[in-house]
């Protein structure tokens, strides 16, 4: 009876831990991912700009 009262607590605690460090990766990945989403919104804004720029100096000539 002893024993399987401590193997419970420690099965609680690695629960536990799991469960802090998944939230801790998905959290840090949804952050990644919202990087990635601003970078890449970066870059399309610049290729419009790109092409914009060459439309204008083809009107202009």
């Amino acid at each position: 009876m002893y024993l399987s009262g401590w193997v419970f607590i420690l099965l609680i605690v690695v629960l536990l831990t799991l469960c802090i460090t998944c939230t801790a990766f998905y959290r840090k990945l949804r952050t990644l991912h919202k990087i990635v989403m601003k970078l890449e919104g970066i870059d399309e804004q610049d290729k419009i700009n790109d092409d914009s720029k060459w439309g204008d100096s083809e009107g202009v000539r």
